[in-house]
């Protein structure tokens, strides 16, 4: 997590109650440009550390 929009999704997704919190959490940043894509590489860093699948990102992935 090497910007601030990245630790700001990371920190949403990571406290979110529950997936539809941290959709509505993640669509409330102010993101420029490109940056909006970098949620997904974000879910996908955060699923890869997991030991166990983790159903959690895959649902908010799909919204």
């Amino acid at each position: 997590m090497n910007t601030d929009a990245r630790k700001a999704m990371f920190c949403i997704i990571m406290s979110g109650e529950d997936y539809i919190d941290a959709f509505e959490k993640l669509l409330g940043l102010d993101l420029h440009g490109k940056q909006d894509r970098e949620t997904m590489q974000v879910l996908v860093e955060c699923c890869l550390e997991e030991k166990l699948f983790n159903k959690y990102y895959t649902i908010l992935a799909s919204k």
